[in-house]
Order: structure tokens, then sequence, then C-alpha cells
């Protein structure tokens, strides 16, 4: 297995997402912000994909598990998950508000500032273990049989 399937199989981070999910509604249902269908339809649409990616996580662990490579699997999940992550950052910086984009140690930050750091690493996320064009090529030519 080439040591890059194994680096873009990052399958714990499906965890983090719904962990990130779920601090939001937890705040968000004390706060007036929650009643915007808007916003619940949003969050709601947030969570079905981080349910998407667990599914997707547990499809490279079985390939994983039985020995196989999770070539084009990784990639697909490598490319939704950390375009995911900039998703559900960007709507918890949105959500918040200005209070949301306040890092750690300052005392008006929400939810321990986990909104504004997330922010800060989805971008590096997108390039780190090769960039999303190069995983969407990936996925073209392993997984779909598109000529380069």
């Amino acid at each position: 297995m080439c040591i890059r399937d194994r680096e873009r199989s990052n399958i714990a981070n499906a965890g983090g997402a719904r962990r990130t999910i779920d601090d939001l509604v937890t705040h968000l249902r004390a706060s007036p912000s929650a009643r915007s269908l808007e916003r619940r339809h949003r969050l709601a649409q947030l969570r079905v994909e981080v349910e998407v990616a667990a599914m997707m996580s547990f499809r490279v662990a079985s390939i994983l598990e039985a020995g196989g490579v999770p070539n084009k699997e990784a990639s697909l999940l490598k490319l939704f998950l950390s375009e995911l992550d900039q998703r559900i950052a960007g709507f918890g910086l949105s959500t918040l508000g200005l209070f949301g984009a306040l890092m750690p140690g300052s005392p008006l930050a929400r939810l321990q500032a986990q909104f504004a750091l997330t922010y800060l690493t989805t971008v590096p996320r997108t390039i780190a273990g090769g960039t999303s064009e190069v995983q969407r090529n990936i996925i073209a030519t392993r997984g779909l049989g598109l000529p380069r």
C-alpha cells in the first residue's frame, strides 16, 4: 500500500466532525439564533453530510481490514471530509457571529474558540495529503477509469 493511500484514509476525522456539529447543536439550543429555519436546515444538511463521511470511513476501514488498498475510496473520503470540515467551520463562524471568531483566551469566545481554530486549519487540509484537485484526478482516473 502506498503511504499516500494511508495518509488519505483519515477515517477518524468523521468522528471529529460529528462532535463539532453536536457541540454547535448543544450551543444553539440555548440561543435565539436557533429559531432560524434556514440555519436549522443548514445544520441538518451538515449533519447528514457528517453521516455520509462516517459511512465512507467505514468503507475505507473495511477495505483496510480485508487487506485491500482503499485507493479511490481514500481519495473520495479525503476530498469529501476536508471540504466538509471547511463548510462546518464556515457555518459555525457565521452562526456564532463575531464571538465565534475570537481566539482562545478571550473571555467572550464561544465554544472555546473551536470554530476560529478549526477554520484556520481547514484550508491547509485541502492541500495536505494531496490537493482537492489531485484527489479529483485520482477519483477520475482510478475510480471512474477516465483517461489522464
